[in-house]
């Protein structure tokens, strides 16, 4: 599932906002609708996580614009996340949580010198 959601995000990032014709108009807006009040997500959040601006959220759910194959399973994605987790992916610490020297220092007996 990971990868489709980076994928999905990726793929949204590098047409920067633009719908894929082939992926899209696969799921309705009311589908959708539905999916998000049924996960508990704001569409700011959705907004927030898929990096994309909240009006193409707006344009997705009122039907202007098509809506991705991947997007539905993205929010699943982000729905099943702790809140901790949540907050975190919203923050945008999620994935840069470790510092320069722990990336550096990732094999098991690297701390060695440090005792």
């Amino acid at each position: 599932m990971l990868d489709v959601l980076e994928a999905g995000v990726e793929a949204l990032r590098s047409n920067r906002g633009n719908v894929d014709p082939h992926g899209a108009g696969v799921v309705s807006p009311e589908e959708l609708r539905a999916g998000i009040t049924a996960w508990s997500l704001s569409a700011s959040e959705i907004a927030n996580a898929l990096s994309v601006t909240r009006e193409t959220v707006d344009d997705w759910l009122s039907g202007q614009a098509a809506i991705p194959s991947w997007v539905p399973i993205t929010i699943r994605v982000i729905a099943l996340l702790t809140p901790s987790a949540r907050r975190k992916q919203q923050n945008g610490t999620a994935y840069h949580t470790k510092t320069k020297t722990e990336t550096k220092r990732c094999h098991p007996f690297s701390r060695i010198e440090e005792l």
